[in-house]
């Protein structure tokens, strides 16, 4: 018998109390602490409802019991106001993940901050009782009359023993929640194994990605801030925006021709999938759809393939692993898009791939956990769209090494990507969305050695607002050459051994991502470490897309249609400058 038949730890928002009145519901309330461990054997007896839980003294809501004392109604009496009740839980040794479901109304005004509203927010705790970074989130916002049940399964977080649970109204603006059954579950290993391997069968099965196929992404490169990110970068003084006049006119019919006639073979088109996928709902909106499949059509027509990369940058998606409610409903979602996809009538299946999930590190998917949620993804998609291939990937940011200890599905028809930005020291050196060491590197060379080093350091920004973090810079790459982290043998090693991984697994690789941060990077040791990554990723037989077409990573520059290369760049990346498309020198100014 499972854990989950073993034990349960329900909190059961019945407070059925036998007549009590309010005031005597406050009085059994102990004072504001931490309750070390409740315990619960199955559904709570009516004396223990309120065992362990408090209500905050300096809270003036509302509270009452529903009809038939059958539930709580919070609200409040004026804008502003929390009312919330609390407990803290402890799980069994093993628990791994917990599942937590509650069945409520509301009707909120939220306040003016994110957090405003009616929720479910649980804060995990460490032995010291001290609270550890992300919460175990359910959020109630506007107007939901019918009882509604949400689900979502939330992994516990390393060193966390106890979660502290709050339900209630938090400082919204008007309204008020009414709660009628709260669970959580522990989830065990074996839970999840036995959960998951109906998605992950023994045997392979599905056609084999054909060799043609393969070619026709051999050498790609990233157009990002068409469908992920435009707000990201300004054309003419205006701001990027899903509308679809910015989609039709961000990339053009000449742009594409100019980059097919470098030599490039195809696009990896990122894709922000809120872009596409409705709010409430498993499905696509029509009109977005009708974007994408215009943008598609246009690429084939420069004679171009396609990977569609669903690339999450919206909050919603943000430690999407905690909302289990969201990740049900992106599966549902992405089996009905490829569903959709593969009967298109433009679509052609030795040019268009779809990726699954971008970075899977961004929604807090690492090792077993995305291979789990990837096995579902791939087993629904193989069922509604075997024709579709797909590129999957090992989770987390999509690293050699963490591709090294990944196990691929046995479905045939996928190809895994693998991100390439070693060492980052380099490749990332001034980037403000990076930890704060990244910010003051300046002019860090590549290949970085004893020789070079005392160069580099000297090159570090040691005034201004990231002067700051000057020591911790100059640690970093210390530490990058006393690891061998700055040498082209250690990019050759890499592909060595994904290459023996790739062979063992019957796989192909493509590298879709690899790139350099070029605002403070040397011009020459960039077009270096292109130039070696590009080389040893072609002898390994690996396909690649680099990180990308224009802005910060860009191989280009310029306003749609008129577009400028970087000759030396194209010359790394073993591809041509278009005829139609002549050296612009300009392009080529020196990094501040």
């Amino acid at each position: 018998m499972s854990m989950r038949n073993r034990v349960c730890l329900s909190i059961l928002a019945l407070f059925w109390l036998q007549g009590a009145t309010l005031q005597a519901i406050a009085e059994r309330l102990p004072s504001v602490q931490l309750v070390e461990n409740p315990q619960f054997d199955g559904p709570l007896t009516a004396a223990g409802h309120l065992q362990g839980w408090y209500r905050r003294t300096q809270e003036k809501g509302r509270v009452s019991l529903l009809q038939g004392d059958k539930g709580l109604r919070m609200e409040l009496v004026q804008s502003g106001e929390d009312v919330i009740y609390a407990q803290t839980i402890k799980w069994p040794a093993g628990t791994v993940a917990l599942d937590v479901s509650l069945t409520a109304r509301w009707h909120i005004r939220p306040g003016k901050a994110s957090w405003h509203e009616a929720r479910f927010q649980g804060e995990w705790v460490d032995t010291g009782k001290k609270r550890i970074n992300g919460y175990a989130l359910i959020s109630m916002r506007d107007h939901q009359p019918e009882y509604k049940t949400i689900t979502r399964r939330f992994t516990i977080p390393k060193n966390a023993v106890a979660l502290l649970i709050k339900v209630g109204i938090f400082h919204a603006h008007a309204g008020w929640l009414e709660l009628r059954r709260l669970t959580v579950v522990p989830v065990s290993p074996k839970d999840l194994e036995e959960e998951h391997a109906r998605y992950r069968p023994e045997a392979a099965y599905g056609l084999p990605v054909p060799l043609q196929r393969r070619k026709n992404f051999t050498r790609g490169v990233n157009i990002n801030n068409w469908f992920c990110q435009p707000y990201n970068i300004r054309l003419n003084g205006k701001k990027g925006n899903f509308s679809a006049e910015w989609i039709r006119s961000y990339v053009n019919d000449k742009d594409l021709l100019d980059l097919s006639r470098t030599g490039i073979d195809h696009i990896r088109l990122p894709v922000d999938p809120s872009f596409l996928m409705d709010r409430d709902t498993p499905t696509t909106s029509k009109p977005a759809f009708q974007c994408l499949a215009e943008a598609v059509q246009k690429i084939r027509k420069a004679n171009l393939s396609v990977i569609i990369d669903m690339h999450p940058k919206n909050s919603r998606f943000k430690g999407m692993i905690h909302n289990q409610e969201l990740c049900r409903m992106y599966e549902l979602w992405l089996a009905r898009f490829a569903s959709e996809l593969s009967q298109a009538p433009w679509f052609d299946p030795d040019h268009i791939v779809l990726e699954l999930l971008n970075e899977p590190g961004g929604q807090k998917f690492y090792g077993t956990s995305w291979q789990h949620y990837q096995d579902r993804l791939i087993f629904r998609i193989a069922e509604v769209a075997p024709s579709l291939t797909l590129i999957t990937n090992a989770g987390g940011w999509q690293g050699v090494d963490e591709t090294l200890k990944h196990v691929p599905h046995p479905y045939r028809n996928q190809m895994i990507a693998v991100h390439y930005y070693l060492p980052s020291q380099f490749t990332h050196q001034g980037a403000r969305w990076m930890k704060r060491w990244y910010h003051p590197l300046r002019q860090v060379p590549w290949p970085l050695d004893e020789k070079n080093l005392p160069d580099a350091i000297r090159a570090i920004a040691s005034s201004g607002d990231v002067g700051r973090y000057a020591p911790e810079a100059r640690k970093a790459l210390q530490y990058m050459v006393k690891q061998g982290l700055g040498t082209e043998q250690l990019l050759a090693e890499k592909f060595r051994l994904l290459r023996e991984w790739a062979n063992k697994h019957n796989i192909h690789v493509i590298i879709d991502e690899f790139g350099v941060y070029k605002k403070y990077a040397p011009v020459e040791a960039r077009q270096r470490w292109l130039r070696a990554v590009r080389i040893h990723a072609e002898e390994a037989g690996f396909g690649w897309s680099v990180w990308d077409y224009v802005h910060d990573f860009g191989l280009a520059e310029g306003l749609p249609g008129n577009r400028r290369f970087d000759p030396n760049i194209l010359d790394a990346l073993g591809l041509q400058l278009p005829s139609s498309s002549p050296a612009d020198d300009s392009i080529l100014r020196s990094p501040r």
